[in-house]
């Protein structure tokens, strides 16, 4: 996951953190599919909070991009 928050970050150097954050969150969707018969439970529920907290970053950004567009 280090590899990709430093990948991500060299990624999205130029841009705003809203490229980051989707980024990241792409990065742990993938981390979620490739660990999914590997590990506990408790690694997956763990996955999944910061999966959850990482879509309701997701969409607070495509509102705000909405809003903008919008207004």
């Amino acid at each position: 996951m280090t590899v990709w928050t430093i990948a991500s970050a060299l990624i999205s150097s130029g841009s705003d953190f809203e490229v980051f954050f989707t980024l990241e969150v792409i990065g742990l969707l993938i981390i979620r599919e490739f660990v999914d018969s590997f590990a506990t439970i408790e690694i997956k529920e763990r996955l999944d909070l910061f999966i959850y907290a990482g879509l309701f970053v997701f969409v607070v950004i495509v509102l705000r991009r909405v809003w903008l567009a919008v207004g």
